[in-house]
């Protein structure tokens, strides 16, 4: 009995790894910080109440980010080959790309564009319907895939992996903006680390009580591990630790993400933006 057994992987697959040449992990940054969940728990219990969907965690992180995006631009970059050498670029609008499992080794993203524009409740029916999505009704995906299948292997990689990294536009369709949204939570996982193709991806563990320290006091509290991987080509430390911050404060404080009504009669103005 062999030690031992190669099982290969389809075309698909090898592709997919391939996307791994991207990764630049001698320039990747890692800033976790444990959030308190208290805030976001009574605004998801107003929802509740007022007979409205209840917004997922993703949806406070992802207003979160988009937030904290729009009052740091320099973070909303990314770094693209050019003839002459690398060039940073900046995005004008807020992109965010959501990671969704698929039946493959790699996860398919939807970018969510000008997701700064949305309300809370509006990136929630988003991320729904997303989640509900199958994979063939992913136009993104299904184009990805069938050049993947009919193309010979080493063109299908230029396209998928390197024109992406060359052309601003392209990356945009494809990738979206400068960052990612992943959870484990599902799974149970408290926490993650792992840098993706994009210059930020943000991630959050499994939301459960924990006990915190609060005014000297340790009390138990619903909280999460929220992680940021960053590109320190794109922007140093100390810029992307207070980008980080804030977006950990806006999570933790939520009123600037979401206005809550005194009354039902004004619910509709659930969620301005």
């Amino acid at each position: 009995m062999t030690a031992f057994r190669n099982v290969g992987w389809d075309k698909m697959d090898s592709i997919l790894s391939s996307l791994d040449d991207e990764i630049r992990t001698k320039s990747a940054i890692r800033f976790f910080r444990e959030i308190k969940l208290s805030a976001i728990e009574d605004v998801r219990r107003q929802y509740e109440d007022r007979q409205r969907p209840k917004p997922s965690y993703t949806a406070f992180v992802a207003k979160a980010v988009a937030r904290a995006l729009r009052e740091y631009p320099e973070a909303n970059r990314r770094v693209f080959w050019g003839i002459l050498g690398s060039r940073l670029i900046e995005f004008s609008g807020i992109h965010i790309s959501i990671a969704v499992e698929r039946e493959t080794r790699s996860a398919g993203p939807e970018t969510i564009y000008d997701i700064d524009r949305l309300s809370i409740g509006e990136i929630h029916e988003r991320l729904v319907t997303i989640a509900n999505k199958e994979a063939t009704e992913d136009e993104r995906w299904a184009l990805f895939e069938k050049w993947v299948r009919r193309l010979p292997r080493f063109v299908s990689r230029f396209i998928i992996s390197y024109l992406p990294r060359m052309f601003p536009g392209i990356w945009l369709a494809w990738r979206g903006g400068a960052t990612l949204i992943t959870s484990p939570a599902k799974y149970g996982v408290d926490m993650i680390s792992g840098f993706w193709h994009w210059p930020i991806t943000f991630s959050f563990g499994y939301v459960k009580p924990r006990p915190m320290a609060v005014e000297g006091r340790v009390e138990i509290h619903t909280s999460t591990i929220l992680g940021m991987v960053f590109d320190r080509r794109v922007m140093v430390g100390a810029p992307f630790a207070r980008f980080f911050n804030r977006v950990a404060g806006l999570l933790e404080n939520p009123q600037e993400l979401v206005e809550t009504p005194e009354t039902p009669a004004s619910a509709s103005q659930l969620d301005p933006d």
